[in-house]
């Protein structure tokens, strides 16, 4: 999930098209799995998960990782 979010920062990810990006299958109508699989990297990188300043929700759309994420090439 990290991943997925970091290779798209800045960008709105709807909770659909994260669950087929990190699940390969499609989002059903009361599925809270995309929250469940938020809330867990929230925990390990935000320093005050409950007011996240890293991924963030926007209300009806889906979550954003608003840091500037820069790639290394090892």
């Amino acid at each position: 999930m990290l991943c997925v979010l970091v290779n798209h920062a800045g960008r709105v990810l709807q909770r659909e098209l994260l669950m087929d990006l990190t699940r390969g299958r499609n989002l059903e109508a009361f599925d809270r799995t995309i929250d469940a699989q938020i809330a867990r990297p929230r925990r390990k990188i935000e320093r005050d998960p409950g007011n996240p300043a890293l991924i963030k929700t926007v209300r009806g759309v889906g979550y954003v990782f608003s840091a500037r994420a820069i790639r290394q090439d090892v």
